[in-house]
């Protein structure tokens, strides 16, 4: 809704009259014409992308098109789509920039035009276009208009017939005749005497109207007493046009005349005021109650609900939409009554209720108004501050103006989340009469809320004058300038430093460099694309670099040439480079990309080039690239240097290398060469003392090439005295942020930050909150991402764990988070930061009040630094002061702060959203804790909690609640009132923690970790159909059935672990099948009659399947091998036979196999092409297996061999006798 820009005026968001919100629509499938779109017609044009379309906004050369044109690209499909376009137009005659709002709306601002006609809202995907999309069946966008200041926009008053409405709307007209005007509705009913159509209605046949309505030309519609009722969009235009405000109201049979009607009408309607009465009780169905005991008194508070002072037509402050609902005050009081009928001295209480009624309304409504205003100006400031071009920064008044830009922008978010504190406070009140004194009892803090935003208003004023006073410029809305290309020859690439010319020789990397030179030598003679992909500073530029210096390279090739491509980079610009190094002429000086691509690609023709293009950033200009550089069959190489996976996939296939960072032996003979390159020393003649250091040095710098160059080359001019290299050591942070001879190494790492999109950064930031080279989990960064509302919602077919999964493959892939630790199927488990690209964070984190590492007692008061805190040691020493009810987050790694100190932290805590407490020393949880309403992730993991209270149902918007390895067996009933759980992990063993209550009401819950079975529990998992993961222990066959009757209708569940309730109880699973996305499997329990599960076809997805006291009778390989997609196999005292047989072709995909505790088991047999990926074999007390399996000589990939404790027979066979057998295999252990 309200945006800043470049001006000080408010922009606001209004929809087109044209558009409408056709409620009651059912959804109708649609399909979209996919159409050949001409780029030619696009004079100027902006691309954005957003939830994965391009939207392309232009004008078109077509001088018969009045305004411009919107095009789609679906980027899975890889087809254009041109959409109906709904609402006024602009004309889109000049550039302009496009800026993404969020996943609704794009921000459109025309350049070179009056201010007041230049702001647009572009809507692809609001509720309107949502509706529009399913009733023209095809796809849909939609123009609006940005007023400055605030739009016409009407208000709507409900209420029961006989209530005042009209009255009211009346006495509002005739005292503001030039502010409102009142839309004539339609209806389908006959005129009553007097009634005269156009004026009081506009009378209209049914099938009309419902026609009407189904094309979208109604704002709103209902059937009321039979008849249909609405309001069609060109009612309210007509008003609109005026410059008058709309007064609409809902639910009206007739309010001018009354009289005339029959008894069995009146009778009618007296019979629907109950039921919409009951309706102002919905949340979020109006804005304000109106109370009218007194006309006079009901009609000054509408005025000061809608901002009109005393002077009748001198306001001109009219708030946003309101809607109202209005109702008597017998009707009011009747209702508290019922909420009284159970309570003592009821009489009394009416009358304290009724005083205080109005006390303070007309603060609760300011701040309700201004409330509005500022979470849409929120919205926009976001978009803003993440469309300022980086590079700007380095201007330090710009830097200076931003410093403060955000932190209006923190204080706002802190506004904006008090506010939902106090809503939850209010919410938390029992029934009706709580909620009415819970608002007298807040309204100090709902006046110092509204003193807040006014504060923020003028400040937001004070820094537009400020900018406008010095002259301040900001670069990067809607699109880079060239400019910055100068700024970006500070970080050409890594090559400055890494670049030898004294001896030519690399250190590391030496396979990477024999397969490039093989790339560029072989006999291919198309034209390859070969690509170099690693993190800022690994050594992708010097490795080429090195290779393209070689004369015998370069001899076998007609022409060469090595372009840098710049982050911000121009496509002509990029192109000229081109030409100028192949000396191609250009006397005219030729901007057009067409004609600039034609004469490289014409004079390419016949030559056998090597082009390099270092650093590129994205795949966008490769497709003028892919034209320029022909495809001859001279044997042409194009070398691609990046940082980014998706980029480095342009290369043909094994032609992709993959840059990693140097080992330990490489990195102090890097070192040694550049500290020691003024002695001429090589490291073994380190002088004393030093060689400890350098390898403290070189831990920090964790085989990153650039740092190492970087810190060696620095050090060469130094003292070889080890207390100057302990003092370096000591102060290696500051010197990489400060000292200019090492701050380039931050700016090379810093430039992928810069890289990212806007809704990466956060998540990126967030990840330096964890401790050095710690190992963060996929699962937990993930749902602290969604608990601090970083991530996108792409709609109801994807959910937002799948979206951050995607965050975070896209940062690997960018090469600024490491996987450290894969699952049994290859998908990421752990990831770790580098700890140089950490420091980066931390320092940019603490520069923006992002987060703090409390490590040092250097701050006290941990709120005073940033909204995200996490303590790594010495908790004790920081106070949580008055400033800590700001913090969003906090993260507690310190397993030795004492409890007192928990309980009082947690005290001053208010806005927090995300509480974690693992390993902490608690035992019980701190009282206080029930009061952070908006708390969204609680995790009391491996401690020693025992209970959680009932209170925990306060905590409405809690998202994850993590109890793992704690010690509580039971949860209250009151978990069953979080609707909002998504994520509630609680148990970590067998016996599991029962639930009292019906979870059937935990419908989003995707999550359901180690839950005690019975016979409710086992019928009311059917309703949660979103379940991806579920572990449930101690079940019964006396309800298996219903268990598995609603396993089964979990479609979506990837994840399940069974635990029979002892080693007499027998599982029956012949009634479990079709889970078809079903990836791991741990099953604990014997099976009825030793018989195993119903395989068929209904597990073609699991991967992973662990088996325990299974008690099998039936070697179970024969059946489990039709599960073709298994890659991890464990069998744990789950099989009482004596062999076991692997034939060939069997589990072509499994990699690894644990057998354990088979107490039968005599022999195992392996067939030639049986198990043929199998990397990991590990055989465990297997007390009858005397022979060594011949078989495992097949297994020609077999890395790993762990026999333990196994017999005294196998492992002397295993190293003697049967040697030959598992001679191929690398690593063999015995214990």
């Amino acid at each position: 809704m309200a945006a800043t820009a470049t001006a000080s005026s408010i922009i606001y968001y209004q929809r087109s009259a044209e558009q409408g919100t056709g409620l009651g629509e059912e959804a109708v499938e649609f399909s979209v014409e996919r159409v050949a779109v001409d780029a030619k017609n696009c004079k100027q044009q902006s691309a954005v992308d957003v939830c994965g379309k391009t939207y392309v906004i232009g004008s078109s050369d077509d001088e018969s098109k009045s305004s411009g044109i919107v095009k789609i690209l679906d980027k899975l499909t890889q087809t254009w789509v041109v959409p109906t376009v709904l609402g006024a137009q602009p004309t889109l005659t000049k550039s302009q920039s496009v800026i993404p709002v969020n996943d609704e709306k794009i921000l459109v601002i025309e350049k070179g035009i009056p201010f007041n006609e230049s702001i647009w809202f572009l809507e692809i995907d609001t509720p309107f276009v949502k509706q529009q999309r399913k009733i023209k069946g095809t796809e849909v966008v939609s123009w609006s208009k940005g007023v400055i200041g605030v739009g016409q926009k009407p208000v709507v008053i409900s209420g029961p017939s006989g209530v005042g409405k009209g009255t009211l709307i009346a006495k509002l007209m005739k005292d503001y005749p030039s502010k409102f005007g009142f839309s004539v509705s339609h209806t389908t009913r006959f005129p009553r005497e007097k009634e005269i159509d156009g004026v009081h209605y506009h009378f209209t046949e049914r099938s009309k109207i419902e026609k009407d309505i189904s094309e979208g030309k109604f704002l709103e519609f209902a059937h009321v007493h039979g008849n249909v009722y609405g309001t069609s969009i060109e009612a309210v235009e007509s008003v609109t046009d005026e410059g008058k405000m709309t007064c609409l109201i809902y639910s009206l049979v007739n309010w001018l005349y009354r009289g005339t009607e029959t008894e069995e009408q009146i009778q009618k309607r007296l019979r629907n005021a109950r039921a919409e009465l009951d309706q102002s009780n919905s949340p979020g169905l109006f804005d304000h109650l109106l109370v009218n005991d007194d006309l006079e008194t009901c009609y000054e508070n509408l005025k000061k609900l809608l901002s009109l002072d005393d002077d009748h037509e001198d306001s001109d402050d009219l708030s946003d939409e309101l809607v109202l609902t209005l109702v008597s005050v017998s009707e009011l009081l009747h209702r508290i009554a019922l909420d009284l009928s159970s309570l003592s001295g009821g009489g009394a209480a009416l009358s304290v209720i009724r005083s205080k009624l109005g006390k303070g309304a007309n603060i609760l409504l300011e701040a309700e108004n201004s409330m509005k205003e500022i979470e849409s100006e929120f919205e926009i400031m976001q978009a803003y501050i993440s469309q300022v071009d980086p590079y700007s920064e380095n201007d330090q008044i710009l830097k200076s103006w931003l410093k403060n830009v955000r932190k209006i922008a923190s204080e706002v978010e802190d506004i904006i989340d008090e506010y939902a504190f106090l809503l939850g406070k209010m919410d938390s009140a029992e029934n009706f009469v709580k909620k009415v004194f819970h608002h007298s009892r807040y309204v100090t803090a709902w006046s110092d809320i509204s003193a807040q935003l006014k504060q923020v208003k003028a400040r937001l004023q004070n820094l537009t004058t400020m900018k406008d006073r010095y002259g301040i410029t900001v670069s990067g809305i809607g699109g880079g300038s060239s400019s910055h290309n100068v700024t970006r020859q500070t970080y050409l690439s890594d090559s400055f430093y890494l670049n030898d010319h004294d001896d030519g020789v690399m250190v590391g990397n030496e396979d990477e460099a024999k397969k490039l030179t093989q790339c560029i030598n072989d006999d291919e003679k198309e034209r390859t694309t070969i690509s170099i992909c690693g993190m800022g500073g690994s050594g992708k530029t010097a490795l080429v670099s090195n290779i393209y210096r070689k004369r015998e390279v370069i001899r076998n090739f007609d022409c060469c040439a090595w372009i840098t491509v710049s982050q911000n980079y121009h496509v002509e610009d990029l192109l000229n480079k081109v030409i100028k190094q192949l000396h191609i002429s250009n006397e005219h000086g030729i901007t057009d990309c067409t004609y600039l691509v034609e004469r490289i690609h014409s004079h390419l023709r016949d030559k056998r080039y090597l082009i390099v293009l270092d650093d590129l950033w994205n795949r966008d200009s490769w497709l003028l690239f892919d034209r320029a550089f022909v495809k001859n069959m001279c044997g042409s190489r194009v070398i691609i240097t990046t940082r980014i996976e998706a980029v480095a996939s342009i290369a043909q296939q094994n032609h992709t290398i993959s840059i990693g960072l140097l080992s330990q032996s490489e990195s102090l003979k890097l070192f040694s060469k550049k500290a020691l390159s003024k002695l001429g020393k090589e490291t073994s003649t380190y002088p004393q003392g030093l060689v400890e250091w350098a390898k403290k040095i070189l831990e920090r710098c964790q085989g990153l090439p650039l740092a190492i160059v970087a810190i060696g080359s620095l050090l060469s001019y130094r003292e070889m005295e080890e207390q100057e290299w302990r003092l370096f050591y000591n102060q290696l942070n500051w010197q990489l942020t400060n000292n200019p001879e090492l701050n380039w190494v931050s700016s090379v790492l810093k430039l992928s930050l810069n890289d990212l999109p806007s809704h990466l950064r956060n998540c990126f930031l967030y990840c330096g909150l964890f401790p050095e080279d710690y190992q963060i989990r996929r699962k937990w960064i993930i749902r602290l991402w969604v608990a601090e509302g970083f991530v996108e919602d792409r709609g109801t077919e994807t959910t937002l764990e799948e979206v951050a999964e995607e965050y975070l493959k896209e940062l690997t892939q960018r090469s600024l988070v490491q996987v450290k630790e894969r699952n049994e199927f290859g998908r990421p488990k752990r990831f770790q930061l580098h700890d140089l690209v950490r420091e980066m964070t931390l320092n940019i984190s603490r520069q923006e009040r992002f987060g703090h590492i409390c490590h040092q007692p250097d701050v006290t008061d941990i709120g005073d630094v940033a909204n995200h805190i996490s303590v790594h040691s010495g908790g004790q020493i920081y106070q949580a002061g008055p400033s800590s009810q700001n913090l969003r987050s906090f993260l507690l790694f310190d397993k030795h702060v004492p409890i007192s100190w928990i309980n009082t932290a947690s005290s001053n805590f208010k806005l927090l959203r995300v509480l974690c407490l693992r390993y902490s020393l608690l035992e019980d949880i701190p009282d206080a804790i029930s009061g952070l309403f908006n708390l969204q992730y609680l995790d009391f993991s491996r401690t020693k909690v025992k209970k959680i209270p009932k209170s925990v149902a306060m905590l409405k918007k809690l998202q994850t609640l993590h109890l793992r390895f704690a010690r509580v067996r039971e949860l209250p009933s009151q978990i069953t009132m979080l609707t909002n759980l998504r994520h509630l992990s609680v148990s970590n063993d067998l016996y599991g923690t029962s639930i009292s209550g019906n979870i059937s009401s935990l419908k989003n819950l995707q999550t359901l970790r180690e839950v005690k079975a019975n016979k409710d529990l086992a019928q009311d998992l059917g309703y949660l159909t979103q379940l991806r993961s579920l572990g449930i222990t101690a079940v019964q066959q006396s309800y298996s059935t219903d268990l598995w009757a609603s396993i089964r209708k979990m479609t979506v569940l990837t994840k399940l672990a069974v635990a029979a309730s002892g080693e007499k109880e027998v599982l029956n699973l012949q009634n479990l099948s079709s889970l078809k996305n079903l990836e791991k499997f741990y099953l604990t329990g014997k099976l009825v009659e030793g018989a195993l599960f119903p395989i068929s076809h209904g597990f073609q997805k699991l991967k992973v399947l662990t088996m325990r006291w299974s008690g099998l009778i039936q070697d179970p390989l024969s059946s489990l091998c039709q599960i073709t997609n298994l890659v991890y196999l464990n069998l744990y005292c789950a099989y009482d036979g004596e062999s076991l047989v692997f034939c060939s072709g069997w589990f072509p995909k499994l990699k690894q196999l644990c057998l354990g505790k088979l107490k039968n088991l005599r022999s195992i047999q392996i067939s030639d092409g049986a198990i043929a990926n199998l990397t990991y074999l590990e055989l465990h007390e297997l007390w009858n297996l005397k022979d060594v399996p011949e078989g495992l000589t097949y297994l020609r990939l077999l890395q790993h061999l762990y026999a333990r404790m196994m017999p005294g027979d196998f492992v002397k066979k295993l190293e003697g006798s049967s040697r030959t057998f598992v001679e191929h295999i690398a690593n063999i252990k015995c214990v």
